[in-house]
């Protein structure tokens, strides 16, 4: 949109033309929407006093909002590579099982819910952790 037509669309709602009265593009009918929310929020009074530390939430609210979101494909990884690392190990003990002939693979077999469950707890804190340090820092 060009810099002529923005400043008609400015003009128009400076004026109080109806929109209706107007064609108007997709892009232009923003455009003029963007005007009526900025020159609304202008227009609202400012509280007398703000809290102490006000400032300092909104600078650690806006630094949170520029950490950039992050996705499930970390987590996914993560399993991936423990998956990857428990595969490798079973199969190396495997080999060295038969070609030494000794009995580790079974002894390991009956302790796997001990070390899938140590896994898991290990992951949920680490969750936890990072979900209320973040919850901590936003409202403080």
């Amino acid at each position: 949109m060009n810099n002529l037509r923005e400043e008609y669309i400015q003009e128009m709602f400076e004026k109080g033309t109806p929109i209706q009265d107007t064609p108007l593009s997709e892009i232009e009918r923003e455009c003029y929407d963007n005007y009526k929310l900025l020159f609304s929020a202008l227009g609202d009074e400012l509280p007398e006093k703000l809290s102490p530390g006000f400032s300092d939430r909104m600078v650690q609210i806006i630094e949170l909002e520029k950490v950039p979101k992050k996705s499930y494909s970390f987590h996914f990884s993560i399993i991936a590579i423990l998956v990857l690392a428990i595969t490798v190990l079973i199969i190396s003990t495997k080999l060295i099982d038969m070609k030494y002939s000794t009995s580790i693979l079974p002894s390991i077999f009956r302790q796997k819910w001990i070390a899938l469950f140590s896994f898991l707890v290990i992951y949920i804190i680490q969750y936890l952790d990072k979900k209320l340090v973040k919850e901590k820092i936003q409202f403080n």
